[in-house]
């Protein structure tokens, strides 16, 4: 049975948005991001290219699926964070703001950033393309701070808070335990931005 040219193959279809991801990223991950084709995803889902067109226009929807509400949130949580004391804690409240997503994506998420994380060319996509967000962040803290805007001080503690949480979530896609949001504050913590909880009591 054909579907515009494309087999299937013996496997049930797979037609949900999430399922086709999976199966996408697994490829990515076996055989290389620049390697795989659309097709190759197409036969690994058992379904056509048409098919497939129905749920994705490239392979980079797939990797960046949900990137731009993250950043989205972000954005909005660091609109309503209080500039000043205790900046670092709300920096931490914003980046974790973008995390959240239903357990059931759990899975794709870590496929997502393992992907991401072994792929030098996606690595490199990613530090350019984030370059607008961490200049807010960056702001953020040099209103918080007192600092002239595009000062040195923050606009590498900005760069080193997001590439931390970034980093983090590299770590989290190699393992199996903690929830991603646990693990970034666990990193930030230890690069010294500590959240509301772990703030030291005002004299």
């Amino acid at each position: 049975m054909k579907d515009n040219g494309t087999p299937r193959t013996g496997r049930p279809p797979t037609t949900s948005s999430a399922d086709i991801a999976t199966v996408a990223l697994e490829l990515f991950l076996e055989h290389g991001y620049e390697a795989t084709t659309l097709s190759d995803i197409a036969r690994r889902a058992g379904i056509g290219r048409s098919t497939l067109f129905r749920h994705v226009d490239s392979k980079g929807d797939i990797v960046w699926h949900g990137r731009d509400s993250a950043e989205a949130a972000f954005r909005d949580s660091l609109a309503s964070a209080r500039v000043g004391s205790p900046w670092r804690s709300e920096v931490v409240r914003c980046l974790v703001a973008t995390l959240r997503f239903p357990d059931d994506d759990l899975h794709v998420v870590r496929l997502r950033m393992a992907l991401i994380d072994a792929t030098p060319a996606l690595r490199a996509h990613l530090h350019v393309t984030s370059r607008p967000t961490v200049a807010l962040l960056a702001d953020f803290i040099a209103r918080s701070t007192g600092s002239p805007a595009g000062a040195l001080e923050p606009e590498i503690l900005a760069s080193t808070a997001w590439w931390v949480a970034i980093e983090a979530l590299f770590w989290w896609a190699r393992g199996d335990g903690d929830r991603p949001e646990a693990v970034v504050r666990r990193a930030l913590a230890v690069a010294g931005f500590p959240g509301e909880s772990e703030r030291p009591p005002a004299p």
